[in-house]
């Protein structure tokens, strides 16, 4: 059944964030895992959702958003350690009416941060490191649609030095990754390893290959239900059905030249 409703998350990403936890426990399931499989099951049913793709006129954007839910707790092995969920919308950007955005959902990802991390911020920021680099094979996919197919070299350069026909922005609810990139001279942070991740994103933004890194309030952040279970799921719906609701301010980085 759980197979079944994991098949079912190729158009119902509202619940994709029920599915990955009760995957974690197929190998040694118990009765309390199977009682809320059917909830979630039940709940599906009751809320039957679509997809839409309305018409709108496409401004060329690339909007990728990220969000993560962070949780330090014990291992098999008994060792404490963070544990991160992600969750990644990667949208095509149309007018804006009043608050309302219209867009076209293209992908979603949601799942476990691969790499180990010992905070909220880190966490984050692996987040966002992950939604660019969807989110640049994204643009690529529609600049080749929108000019012809490029050969491998060409390519390459699009992802290192910019130059698509879409501008990629990259939407965060961590407000502190704005400040710190906007220094000059990054330090040194306890982590030594994830100074190299920041380095990272500083040159894309740097190059115009990410041409923004906007922050939003969390209320306005659509990736939000897929890291937390515990919210509603109306943004979701409402981004399924061609719609973005943006009702608070967003403050904006651009690095590039």
């Amino acid at each position: 059944l759980l197979m079944a409703l994991a098949y079912a998350l190729l158009t119902r990403f509202d619940i994709a964030v029920f599915v990955i936890a009760l995957q974690k426990h197929v190998q040694t399931p118990l009765y309390q895992h199977v009682r809320r499989l059917n909830i979630v099951v039940r709940w599906a049913q009751r809320h039957q959702m679509k997809l839409k793709y309305g018409n709108m006129t496409c401004q060329k954007i690339i909007e990728s958003h990220s969000d993560i839910g962070f949780l330090r707790e014990a291992d098999k092995g008994g060792e404490v350690d963070g544990k991160a969920t992600k969750g990644v919308n990667i949208f095509r950007i149309g007018e804006r009416i009043g608050k309302i955005t219209k867009c076209h959902l293209i992908d979603v990802a949601v799942g476990a941060v691969k790499v180990v991390v010992r905070s909220t911020f880190t966490a984050e920021t692996h987040g966002v490191i992950g939604a660019a680099d969807t989110g640049i094979c994204t643009a690529t996919t529609f600049h080749e649609i929108n000019v012809g197919p490029k050969d491998l070299m060409t390519t390459k350069a699009y992802a290192d030095y910019g130059g698509l026909s879409f501008s990629l922005h990259c939407v965060t609810d961590a407000k502190n990754l704005l400040l710190i990139l906007k220094n000059v001279n990054m330090k040194n942070r306890a982590e030594k390893n994830f100074l190299v991740h920041l380095r990272w994103l500083k040159d894309k933004l740097e190059n115009g290959v990410i041409q923004k890194l906007l922050w939003c309030d969390t209320r306005d952040m659509t990736a939000d239900g897929h890291a937390k279970g515990k919210i509603q799921r109306t943004t979701i719906h409402e981004i399924m059905g061609g719609n973005m609701t943006i009702s608070h301010e967003r403050e904006t980085l651009e690095l590039s030249n």
